[in-house]
Order: structure tokens, then C-alpha cells, then sequence
């Protein structure tokens, strides 16, 4: 009997440690805390589009509004940098909806009823097939008002009439000779795509410099690229599209009928987004075989509202949903690149598990959504069952099968994939990270040689289906040099990384045999409302104090440097600025020092591993900042061994990531 008590919990230690080692490294390819930055940066530089904006106006002759959308906007990204040829690209798209205000999409013709107008009334007209978007009493609380005075000047209206495709519609509009006639969907396309041609764009980091050209047409979008042939690179998809003057009944049901299990969307944001209304973009349903209708159907577009929604929600979901997109993208790529196994013609997209997110969004409670593993793989599985169904409704308009033009083996392949890659999450994950990183590993300086051990620990645990210690050690260290670094910077928060941290170590000391008693780290800080520099100091003596951990240096062993080369070449670079440089610079020095001492590194010694050199070209940052301190006392280590790989030129070996 006490056989069985033990075996129970060594399996359930075993599963615990597991688990715990594969929400490690999800949180390291999530690297939270440089989106975090990027998605502040992003935020900061909308302005800029304003240029690009009135530049379109000009060249145009209409009215334009830029709308930012998609994952990027929604803060729902996990970003990757593509390092090549001294460049670097951003793995993701950013998404703008560029309005044309020359022209306004109603649900009645303003023409044909007088005084009782969607332009005139504070009522929204129904079409008889419809069914009332809001109540009566609610209308005038939610009538829409103008955040730009560009539509309130417009005369222009198109009629929104309904297709028989679910979610799509055609936009009648009666010309000079009084002939009523559909909007078509191509000319609309091809007179923007010449005019973001020949429009310099003034984007995210671009300012006034980047000329025209460029644009490819893709589906509804114009893809280009924000600053071609320079060090960044930013894809950008600008999708032109009309305006919806109020919200559509098609799409009534959403905000009125619908029952939800929990108390999301509040009924507060449901009647701001409706208060918005929609938008049509230019492109025609998959199954439409009628050559007529394929020139003149149009989708309705709820980017705007969608972007609402997700902006409410917690960070454990929005973390579970990009994580499960990861893998879903890397099965299907790995799909489309197989050449002897399964291929598949049209798959799943990511709006498909956005969709699946959404709904799983009003059935799931908030608390459920805390561990991140379990949330991933509810969100892959149900993913999963609705690929096999052959259905996923969307979620304004349930009544269309997003997945309906997709051919039932390919929906089957998909769900196996997807269905293999949960059932073996180290492979999975090993996979989305080496695409995520691939381009790092490499070189010497920041972050990549972690990613060089974690990607080596990463084969062990595919291999052989244990999480070693040292994949631990590495992601706990790493969540702490997280925490840090978005502390020093101020453009991320510090305290979700710490909270990783605490969450892993916890983890770790409890089903770790030696960890328990060997490790006996110091309990990691409460932030609170402390000051910034003190805020920095905390988490950087405490971080110190890891790294001279005698069972974490035991475990880690010379791969510890991989963890002083980010210290060294990214965190004091960022505290350069701050009065607490000199004091960390020299903290840092001793540490180097206390480190080879315990591995057994003289001044003389060769150099010990691949990381170390990164250390090196940090010191040598160090001295350049402050050269008196190469002579102190305690700093003679330091200066004689980076002298000894200087003056033999090994330092000329360093690959520095640049760009």
C-alpha cells in the first residue's frame, strides 16, 4: 500500500515538473517582455501614420481615416526578430484598415423615406428580413457619435443589401442618370492600390524618409513593407474599406440575443462597439460561383470590434490563444513544406482560431484560464473537434461556416496534425522555437546564447521526454533578466516575468530532489510601489545573488556565462543611463571574478566556453564607459583576462548581433 502512496506521487511530482517544464518554455517563445516594448513602441508612433494619412487624402481627392487592426493593434503578437544580412524583419504583419470617407454604407436608402433616415434619426432602419439590432429604449444611448468629422460632411451613401452568403453583402448606389447600380469590389481595390503606391509612407518607425511604391494586392489587403532595403523592416497590410454608418442587424444577434455563460463581453462594451458600427471590405465569399456577384459582393468586417474585445481580456488569455496559434501556424507549415507527408491545399487560418478563442472566451470563467499549458491545449483540442465537424461559425454571424470553402481532408489532415503536435508538446515546441530563434543562435552578445542552451535542452527533452534541471535553472534565471530589463527600459511591466519566476522556482524546489535544501535562494522581491532605481537594484542584487548560487553554478557550469553575457551586454547597457551604473558595473566585475574563481578559472586559464567571450565584449563596454576602474583593486581580474583574449585577438572572434 505505501508502494502505491509513493508511486502516486512520484507520478504526479513527475507530471507537475513536466507541465511546469513546458509553460517555461511556451513563456520563453511568448518573450512577453520585448513585445511588451515593441507593442508600447508601436503605440507611441501612431502619430506618424497621421502624415501618411493626408499624404493619401491629397493623392486621393477623398476622405481617409486610418484604422490600426490585426494582432499587432489587438496586442495579441508574440514578437520574433529575423535577423539576415546585417537587417533585421518582424515576423508580424502590422494591419491598418484605411477608410475612403468619400462614401458611407447604410442599411437604408436615405432616398426613399423622407425624414425617417439612418442620416436624419436617431432610430436605425430595419430591413424587413432583419431582426432589431438593439431594443428600442437603447438606441438613443447608443447612436453613434463621430470621433472625425470627415463622414458627418459626406453625401455619398451606399445601400447595404444582404447576399445569400452569410456575412456578406452588396452595396447599391444610384448614379447621375438616377440608375441604381452595385458597388464592384475590384476597381475599388486597384484605385487604392494605386494611391498607397504613389504615397510615401510615414509609418511605425520610418518618419519622412521612405518613398513610394511597393505594393503587391492580396486578397483585400496591399502588403508593403515599412522601411525596404534599411536595418527594420515592418510588413505592413492596408486594407481599404467602407464604413458602416450604424451597427448591422445582420449582425444583431450578437449584442442582444445571445446567451453567455459568463459575464463577457460586458454589456458595457457591447454598446460601445455597436455604437461604432462596422465596416465592408472588398472581397467575395469563397463559394460564390456567380461571376456577377463575385464582382460586387463585399464582407462585412468586425476588426474594429474585435479589437475591443481582446483589449478587455486578461494576459493569461491573450498568452493562451498566441501560443496555440504558434502551433497551429507551425503544423500547417510544416504540412505545406512536407514533400513526402501529408500536404494540404487550403488550411486553417489564425482568424479561425481567434474565432474559437472568442467563443471559448464567453464559456470559459477568467479563473480557469490561470495555467497556461492547460488553456493552450482546451484551445488546440477544441480547435480540433471543429475542423473535424467542418464548422466554425463566426462569431458576429454564426450563421457562417468560416471553414465551409475548405475541403473535408484537409480539415482532417489539420486536426491530426494539430492532434499529434499536443500529444507531443516537446517536439511542438521545439519546432516553434527554432523557427522564432533559428536566426539567433549563432552569435554572442544578448540573449543568444541562452537561446543556444535552451535550444540545445530543448533536443534532450524531445529525446527523451524529461525536462532537464538545467531547462529550469535556465528559464527561471531568464525570467528574472526579464523582469530586469523591463524595469530598466520602463516599456514593460516588470512584475508578470517575476511572477513567472516565483511560479517556475516554486516548481522547481519542490520536486527537484537536491533543490530543496542545495539551492536556498533568497526570497525574490516585492516591488510594490517602490521607486524605479529602487525598483532596478532590488531585482539586480537579487539576481546577482542567483547567479553566485553554489547549486545553480553547480548544475549550470560554465553555460552560467551564457547568463552574465546578457547581464553584461544588454542589462548594463540599458542602466548606463541611470545614477546606478557605476555601482552595478562594479557589482558585475566582482561576479565575473566570483564565478571563474568557483569554476576553477585563473587570469591565465583559455577561454573556458563559446559564452564567455560575450562577458568579454561586455567588460570591454564597461571600461570604455569608465576607464579609471580598469585599475582598481578589485577589477584586476577582469581587466587582465579580457587584456589576454585582446591582445591574442580572440575578442576579433566575437559574432556580435548587429543590425
Amino acid at each position: 500500500m505505501e508502494e502505491t502512496k509513493s508511486g502516486t506521487v512520484e507520478a504526479e511530482q513527475e507530471s507537475v515538473w513536466t507541465n511546469g517544464a513546458l509553460e517555461a518554455v511556451m513563456k520563453i517563445i511568448l518573450n512577453a517582455t520585448e513585445t511588451q516594448h515593441n507593442h508600447r513602441l508601436f503605440l507611441n508612433s501612431l502619430k506618424r501614420y497621421k502624415t501618411f494619412e493626408e499624404e493619401l487624402e491629397s493623392k486621393s481627392g477623398r476622405g481617409v481615416q486610418l484604422l490600426m487592426s490585426g494582432s499587432v493593434a489587438e496586442n495579441l503578437f508574440a514578437i520574433h526578430w529575423v535577423y539576415k544580412d546585417g537587417k533585421r524583419e518582424a515576423n508580424n504583419d502590422i494591419d491598418v484598415m484605411l477608410i475612403d470617407c468619400s462614401m458611407v454604407v447604410v442599411e437604408k436608402d436615405p432616398k426613399m423615406d423622407g425624414e425617417d433616415t439612418e442620416t436624419n434619426t436617431g432610430k436605425s432602419a430595419q430591413p424587413e428580413s432583419s431582426h432589431t439590432c438593439i431594443a428600442e429604449d437603447e438606441r438613443e444611448e447608443v447612436a453613434y457619435e463621430a470621433s472625425n468629422d470627415k463622414f458627418w460632411h459626406t453625401e455619398k451613401h451606399a445601400l447595404l443589401v444582404p447576399s445569400n452568403h452569410p456575412g456578406y453583402v452588396q452595396l447599391s448606389t444610384v448614379d447621375e442618370k438616377e440608375k441604381r447600380t452595385f458597388l464592384t469590389t475590384e476597381s475599388f481595390k486597384m484605385f487604392w492600390s494605386e494611391v498607397v503606391n504613389n504615397t510615401a509612407l510615414y509609418s511605425l518607425v520610418s518618419g519622412p524618409q521612405l518613398p513610394a511604391g511597393g505594393v503587391v494586392v492580396s486578397g483585400p489587403a496591399l502588403n508593403r513593407r515599412d522601411r525596404p532595403g534599411s536595418r527594420n523592416n515592418y510588413p505592413h497590410d492596408y486594407v481599404p474599406c467602407l464604413r458602416c454608418e450604424r451597427w448591422t442587424t445582420l449582425a444583431g444577434g450578437w449584442a442582444v440575443d445571445r446567451t453567455r455563460a459568463v459575464d463577457w463581453p460586458s454589456k458595457e462594451l457591447i454598446l460601445e462597439i455597436i455604437s461604432e458600427g462596422c465596416h465592408v471590405v472588398p472581397v467575395f465569399c469563397h463559394d460564390n460561383t456567380e461571376s456577377n456577384l463575385s464582382q460586387t459582393e463585399w464582407r462585412l468586417s468586425f476588426s474594429n470590434a474585435e479589437k475591443k474585445l481582446i483589449h478587455s481580456l486578461a494576459t493569461e488569455q491573450r498568452q493562451s490563444y498566441i501560443m496555440a496559434k504558434l502551433i497551429m501556424k507551425q503544423v500547417i507549415q510544416e504540412m505545406k513544406d512536407s514533400v513526402s507527408g501529408t500536404t494540404v491545399e487550403k488550411a486553417p487560418s489564425s482568424y479561425h482560431l481567434k474565432t474559437i478563442f472568442l467563443w471559448k472566451c464567453e464559456e470559459k470563467p477568467l479563473e480557469k484560464w490561470r495555467h497556461l499549458l492547460e488553456s493552450v491545449v482546451d484551445l488546440l483540442k477544441t480547435l480540433v473537434d471543429h475542423l473535424r465537424l467542418g464548422n466554425i461559425p463566426q462569431y458576429f454571424i454564426p450563421e457562417n461556416n468560416l471553414i465551409d470553402h475548405i475541403k473535408k481532408t484537409d480539415l482532417t489532415s489539420v486536426a491530426d496534425g494539430i492532434t499529434a503536435a499536443v500529444n507531443n508538446l516537446p517536439k511542438a515546441l521545439h519546432n516553434v522555437f527554432l523557427v522564432a530563434y533559428s536566426s539567433q543562435l549563432d552569435y554572442d552578445g544578448r540573449v543568444c546564447p541562452i537561446l543556444r542552451i535552451l535550444e540545445g535542452q530543448l533536443k534532450i527533452f524531445c529525446k527523451t521526454g524529461k525536462a532537464e534541471a538545467k531547462l529550469y535553472l535556465c528559464c527561471i534565471l531568464n525570467s528574472v533578466i526579464d523582469s530586469l530589463s523591463a524595469a530598466t527600459v520602463g516599456t514593460s511591466d516588470e512584475s508578470q516575468p517575476l511572477k513567472d519566476h516565483r511560479y517556475l522556482l516554486e516548481i522547481y524546489c519542490s520536486c527537484h530532489g537536491t533543490a530543496k535544501s542545495a539551492l536556498e535562494v533568497p526570497s525574490p522581491p516585492v516591488l510594490g510601489a517602490a521607486e524605479e532605481e529602487t525598483t532596478v537594484m532590488f531585482l539586480f542584487k537579487y539576481l546577482l545573488d542567483l547567479l553566485q548560487n553554489t547549486h545553480i553554478l553547480t548544475t549550470l557550469k560554465s553555460d552560467v556565462f551564457a547568463f552574465l553575457t546578457r547581464v553584461f551586454t544588454q542589462n548594463l547597457v540599458s542602466l548606463s543611463v541611470k545614477e546606478v551604473f557605476t555601482e552595478c558595473c562594479e557589482a558585475c566585475l566582482v561576479l565575473y571574478q566570483t564565478v571563474c574563481d568557483n569554476l576553477g578559472i585563473s587570469c591565465e586559464s583559455a577561454i573556458s566556453c563559446r559564452e564567455e567571450f560575450g562577458i568579454l565584449t561586455g567588460i570591454d563596454y564597461i571600461f570604455f564607459k569608465h576607464p579609471d576602474m580598469a585599475k582598481q583593486n578589485f577589477c584586476q581580474f577582469a581587466a587582465k583576462r579580457f587584456k589576454k583574449f585582446q591582445e591574442n585577438g580572440d575578442l576579433g572572434k566575437v559574432k556580435t548581433l548587429s543590425w
